[in-house]
């Protein structure tokens, strides 16, 4: 079986959805870098210990930083594949969840960063809505293949 794939010519939108979001994983990197050098933690540890995030302001937003970094790579390549996939069938509509979720990702960060010592990072709710994004583009990308195979 041939399967000829022609790009729908909104497909761009898609690219930019994409693009955007390799752009905030760049700033979530440098942002953590800042927050690295604002805690004074030396290369190579990972993370500030448990006892520092609970004297040191700095060491527990370095940690939310890194730990909100570690969330967007544990999750930003099933995102761009769903993403690019089923921007396929509904560009508009995926790059326009794909924008989205990038912002989500960016709230996300700021509210986990800016979150009280203590608090277990509540500030992070404010951009949690993007994991129902993230949801809503694997399934699209699902059906598009569905679709895919019923043509």
């Amino acid at each position: 079986m041939t399967l000829t794939l022609s790009l729908p010519n909104d497909y761009g939108y898609v690219v930019l959805a994409a693009t955007a979001s390799a752009l905030m994983q760049n700033w979530l990197s440098f942002t953590v870098a800042d927050l690295r050098k604002r805690a004074k933690l030396p290369y190579p540890h990972a993370y500030a210990s448990d006892s520092a995030i609970k004297t040191d302001a700095a060491a527990y937003a370095y940690n939310c930083g890194q730990r909100a970094q570690a969330n967007v790579a544990e999750n930003i390549t099933p995102l761009m594949a769903s993403l690019l996939i089923a921007g396929l069938e509904y560009p508009k509509t995926a790059a326009a969840m794909g924008a989205a979720w990038v912002l989500s990702r960016v709230m996300f960060t700021v509210g986990y960063t800016r979150s009280q010592m203590g608090s277990g990072g509540k500030g992070r709710m404010i951009g949690a809505w993007g994991s129902v994004l993230q949801l809503g583009l694997e399934l699209m990308a699902g059906y598009t293949g569905f679709n895919m195979l019923r043509k």
